[in-house]
């Protein structure tokens, strides 16, 4: 799905919501021993469009370096490989992956999310970026430095190696994400995530294919 079907998902939504309060009372439950209220069609579009959990803020805050970094593999292949499958690998990766970024930043910052995580305090910053990346399915920095250097068949070889594991990382991320309750209440969100799921193993089965 391209981002601008997610901004039409998000139109639907948003008059959807009027047109079915109209029909029906919407109530919202009050706080223990207080009195439940009644909403009108303009906040419960709000509360729709705004729902969401800590959880979809840290997945949004990972994915973002997640696919940076991808863009910054896919940026290697020019001039390093011959073989015309690889170029297309690396063309999908920065169409789709941009795209995402813009969505993903655009969506924190109507929130008042920041778009990176917060460094929290006593921990060592370096390692647990480190160890989080590594979950994340992420090259290293010396992987990376590794992977700038090879030329041809290496090159393909080590770049599938890593980029592999880096998408596989991405649709652990959905599936970590969607078996936490309350997440992905957005319909959006719930969309984009599947939809990022869906084209992170479609192309490691491609790839997959490549390297076979």
């Amino acid at each position: 799905m391209k981002i601008r079907t997610f901004a039409a998902a998000a139109s639907i939504l948003a008059i959807a919501t009027p047109l079915a309060a109209q029909q029906a009372p919407i109530v919202q439950p009050g706080a223990p021993g207080a009195e439940s209220r009644m909403l009108n069609a303009e906040d419960a579009t709000k509360l729709a469009d705004t729902a969401y959990s800590p959880a979809d803020v840290r997945f949004m805050q990972m994915m973002i370096p997640h696919h940076a970094q991808a863009l910054e593999m896919a940026a290697l292949i020019e001039g390093r490989t011959s073989n015309p499958d690889m170029v297309k690998i690396g063309g999908r990766i920065e169409a789709s992956q941009e795209d995402e970024i813009s969505f993903m930043r655009e969506w924190l910052s109507a929130r008042g999310e920041p778009a990176m995580m917060q460094h929290m305090a006593g921990m060592d910053h370096g390692k647990h970026m480190a160890e989080m990346h590594a979950a994340m399915g992420m090259a290293t920095p010396e992987q990376m430095a590794r992977l700038a250097t090879l030329n041809g068949s290496e090159f393909d070889a080590f770049f599938l190696e890593l980029m592999i594991r880096h998408h596989k990382g991405a649709t652990d991320m959905v599936d970590d994400l969607l078996r936490q309750p309350g997440t992905a209440y957005d319909p959006v969100m719930f969309e984009f995530v599947n939809d990022v799921k869906n084209e992170q193993q479609g192309e490691i089965d491609r790839m997959n294919a490549i390297a076979a």
